[in-house]
């Protein structure tokens, strides 16, 4: 205990938990006999959390409230704010126990007709905002009820009928607040205690004259823009601080928290921290930084009586944010490394203190900012957390090490994100099948569709160049067949469409059935759904596109965005790039797509021998070529060139059963 508070040093064996076997019999002599407890190193957990202000000058471990009020960095009130107002959005439940009463209010205080409104009134007698004398003595039920309601009363308000129940001066009806409780008197001539709103009308309508005389110029013409309703009704309390006048939890929740607090912070768009394509405890580290709550020694020296430390990386700096992220030799090295390993320049990153870093990538669209931005915040978190283990553990993270991770975690954030939307796309084409009649609707229904087609396409706008692309999956989402082409095409919507007819003619002589069709371009599904009218110069290739899936038996076609049709997207950029007339891949429909062997196809259809023999070779070229390398279609062929010399001399032997440790080759990057 000593080592540590003056070398803050944690051993590791202080973190391992202890397995205790404790005998449940007198005499044990199995090991059934005893019964296992795990203890672990209570020391550990009490040192770790009270690590700044049990350094040096403290002896005691506090674990007190009045002693622990350093380690809170961030206000209560600012945790609990909207996400976009700079909090993390975690609901007040100080709060949240009056904002539930809020339907319950409205109804006790326009005695709805129920039982339970009845019960009260008769008990209690009737409830008023500003003024009560109530009688009896108070359930615990109705003391919390009664209690929301003063807490609420200064957004209620009375919304006049007839006018016969409201008082002028006791009732909130011009305002949310009563006039005999405004904080200037009104100058009145004539005697208006006790009396109600129908006395200041005539004829169903408000009596300027008498408004005039009664409250002066500037009020009467507040109360004329009052409105009466044409039919008498009744007065009734409503939420006065919106125009429906409803009132919810959430409504009430937000006003009683801006009354609580009124820590709205607007420096930074704290939407952009939340949509980054990052980790959730990297999001509200990012949250913790904006805030400059970071626990850095130059922080907790401010708090308690911590001596301001060195960095504990390069042992030359103060250690604060802005050498940590900044100004270290290990953080200008990671951030190069960062740069080069992304092929990208992060141009606003000194400029992190201030927030201007969200502004990254100004000129990408949202999603691949999206990813820059969570790059960048991904490695700041590995900065921060190699701080650490070097104050901790007296360890160092290498810097390729770092880079490696932050990438790792980024890619698999990104997929991740595209899976679930993916999913998310496809449950709600299954649920809302809104391009298709109610006859077309039952009669898909009654055979379940197996397969499913994405498809898109790329052109380049000065050469008229165009990609084609398109993904074939069965109903697990398991990756079956995937192709591009490379054309010729003026019009970006018939290039669209001639993707969605190069698909759908390779799926026939693939002799697939039942199939969906997805793709990105909305004008072109609403032609193949009869919604919308035919160009004169497509036609001819709708109609093509018809008597194919009169052939396949297409389903229904589906319009989906382009984050969902992502990887058609990217066999349709590739095919724009490599300029081939027909590239295709097959897959084996039992095994995932991660560990799927491609072949390769030129366009002619080959027998199941053949599709077999060429799988075969494909294996053994991956034993020949180097792992971990990226190959491209001559590679391949060469490849399988050097098996056909193999092949020839009998040294290929039994390949197809020792396939087992190889890893696949794929041709789309």
């Amino acid at each position: 205990m000593s080592d540590f508070h003056s070398q803050m040093n944690i051993p590791e064996s202080w973190g391992q938990t202890n397995l205790v076997f404790i005998p449940k019999k007198e005499h044990p002599v199995v090991i059934k006999d005893y019964r296992p407890i795990a203890l672990c190193n209570v020391a550990y957990k009490i040192l770790a959390k009270s690590s700044g202000g049990t350094h040096e000058e403290r002896n005691k471990i506090p674990l007190e409230d009045k002693r622990s009020h350093g380690f809170h960095l961030v206000k209560w009130d600012k945790v609990t704010l909207n996400k976009a107002c700079g909090g993390l959005g975690v609901r007040d439940l100080r709060i949240t126990k009056f904002s539930v009463h809020a339907k319950r209010i409205l109804s006790l205080l326009n005695k709805k007709n129920c039982l339970w409104v009845d019960l009260l009134q008769k008990r209690y007698g009737d409830v008023h905002p500003w003024h009560y004398n109530l009688k009896g003595k108070w359930t615990w039920s109705f003391r919390s009820l009664f209690e929301a309601i003063l807490k609420l009363r200064e957004g209620l308000k009375i919304k006049i009928g007839n006018g016969k129940e409201t008082n002028i001066l006791s009732d909130p009806w011009i305002d949310c607040l009563p006039l005999d409780r405004w904080p200037t008197y009104i100058n009145m001539s004539r005697n208006l205690e006790g009396r109600t709103v129908n006395t200041l009308m005539r004829n169903g309508e408000w009596d300027w004259v008498l408004l005039n005389t009664s409250f002066g110029d500037v009020l009467a013409k507040k109360i004329m823009q009052i409105y009466i309703a044409k039919k008498e009704t009744s007065d009734k309390w409503v939420w006065g601080l919106n125009e429906k006048g409803k009132l919810s939890s959430k409504i009430a929740y937000n006003f009683l928290k801006s009354k609580v607090s009124e820590l709205k912070d607007e420096r930074f768009k704290w939407s952009r921290v939340w949509e980054m394509n990052a980790l959730p405890r990297v999001r509200v580290f990012v949250w913790k930084l904006l805030q400059v709550r970071l626990p850095t020694s130059e922080v907790l020296s401010k708090v308690s009586k911590i001596q301001c430390h060195s960095c504990y990386v390069c042992k030359e700096e103060i250690d604060n944010v802005k050498h940590i992220f900044y100004e270290c030799k290990t953080a200008v090295e990671f951030r190069r490394g960062l740069e080069k390993a992304s092929n990208s320049k992060f141009e606003k990153l000194l400029t992190w203190k201030e927030g201007e870093w969200l502004e990254e990538g100004a000129q990408m669209g949202k999603e691949e900012r999206n990813k820059l931005i969570g790059l960048i915040a991904t490695g700041h978190w590995l900065l921060w957390k190699n701080r650490n283990v070097n104050c901790f553990r007296n360890k160092n993270h290498g810097i390729n090490t770092m880079i490696y991770r932050a990438m790792a975690d980024c890619r698999d954030i990104n997929e991740s994100m595209m899976r679930n939307c993916f999913e998310k796309s496809m449950k709600v084409n299954d649920v809302r099948r809104t391009d298709l009649n109610s006859e077309q609707y039952h009669s898909a229904n009654q055979e379940r569709c197996g397969f499913r087609m994405l498809c898109d396409a790329s052109r380049k706008k000065e050469s008229n160049e165009s990609g084609l692309g398109f993904v074939v999956t069965d109903e697990n989402g398991k990756k079956l067949y995937e192709a591009y082409c490379h054309k010729m095409i003026e019009n970006p919507m018939m290039a669209e469409a001639w993707a969605v007819w190069y698909g759908l003619s390779k799926i026939s002589e693939l002799h697939i059935k039942h199939l969906k069709v997805f793709s990105d371009c909305s004008n072109v599904i609403k032609m193949l759904n009869k919604e919308m009218k035919v160009p004169w110069y497509m036609k001819s290739l709708m109609i093509d596109i018809e008597e194919l899936a009169k052939e396949i038996d297409v389903q229904w076609w589906c319009h989906v965005s382009r984050e969902v049709n992502w990887e058609a997207h990217n066999l349709a950029s590739v095919a724009v790039r490599d300029r081939k007339e027909w590239v295709g891949n097959y897959f084996d429909s039992s095994i995932p797509v991660n560990k799927c062997i491609p072949v390769i196809q030129t366009g002619m259809r080959l027998s199941v021998n053949e599709e077999r023999d060429i799988r075969v070779r494909d294996v053994c070229a991956e034993e020949i070529v180097k792992e971990n390398a990226e190959y491209s279609c001559n590679n391949i062929l060469s490849a399988s060139a050097e098996i056909n010399k193999m092949d020839s001399l009998g040294d290929i032997g039994d390949a197809h059963e020792n396939r087992e440790g190889s890893k696949p080759v794929h041709f789309f990057t």
